[in-house]
């Protein structure tokens, strides 16, 4: 995450914060904004996603850094032997994940789809 989209002061370790994302006219989704406090701008081309530090955000860093974050989105468990197939799709950029934001910015996997068709589809609960 670039550092230097956050407005306001910096998330604490372990702490959660906000991740705006707008919709690009391809399809995908980049951050245009972080933050502490959960914003209130949530539409069609725009979703608020919660995330956590991994490593303390210092005072210092440059405003060009980047930030590691966690979504609880980092993982998900395919059928038994199609972990290998999954992962080389996705090193060759032809695999996208489904994900489902809450209300309150919890991000679920919904699914994964593979050369624009959805594979796998889990419930959400």
């Amino acid at each position: 995450m670039p550092a230097n989209l956050l407005e306001g002061p910096r998330p604490r370790l372990n702490r959660p914060f906000y991740v705006v994302l707008e919709k690009k006219p391809d399809g995908t989704w980049a951050p245009i904004k972080i933050s502490r406090a959960k914003p209130s701008e949530g539409s069609a081309d725009r979703i608020v996603l919660k995330g956590r530090s991994t490593f303390g955000w210092s005072s210092t860093a440059s405003p060009d850094a980047v930030l590691a974050v966690r979504y609880g989105i980092e993982s998900y468990f395919v059928p038994e032997g199609q972990g290998k197939r999954l992962e080389a799709l996705a090193r060759e950029k032809r695999m996208a994940a489904l994900i489902a934001v809450d209300a309150k910015g919890n991000a679920a996997i919904k699914g994964l789809i593979v050369d624009g068709a959805l594979q796998y589809e889990e419930p959400l609960f």
